[in-house]
């Protein structure tokens, strides 16, 4: 998981014009795909190391690293941000997974930028 994100437009308009005294609950969340760049003792099907290296340092701005955390990631992988996905609450189960919501923001708004920056070269 991403970020809790999606407002209902409908609930929070309600919340705004004092029709329902709480706040707004999101009703999905976000979602990267979130792949392998390394595998234990899966030899010869890793990402290249150079590769590998430009993700981590945030070369890349379509991918995010996440290092293994032992618990939900086994090993070094990363999100891509090519591929969101939104998906109501009552379609997923939570995990520990999941990036504090300034950073995503920041890292979107790096490949935001990125991309408009190819589609300037291209023109």
């Amino acid at each position: 998981m991403v970020v809790r994100e999606g407002v209902n437009p409908r609930r929070l308009a309600n919340v705004l014009v004092g029709m329902l005294p709480k706040k707004a609950n999101p009703d999905c969340h976000v979602f990267a795909p979130v792949v392998s760049l390394r595998k234990v003792g899966n030899i010869g099907r890793d990402y290249p190391d150079g590769f590998i290296e430009k993700v981590k340092d945030g070369e890349l701005p379509e991918f995010i690293y996440l290092p293994p955390d032992g618990i939900v990631l086994k090993n070094e992988s990363m999100a891509l941000l090519t591929q969101l996905q939104i998906h109501g609450e009552r379609f997923i189960e939570e995990t520990p997974l999941a990036l504090e919501q300034s950073y995503f923001g920041a890292a979107l708004e790096t490949f935001w930028h990125d991309l408009e920056g190819q589609i300037m070269e291209g023109a």
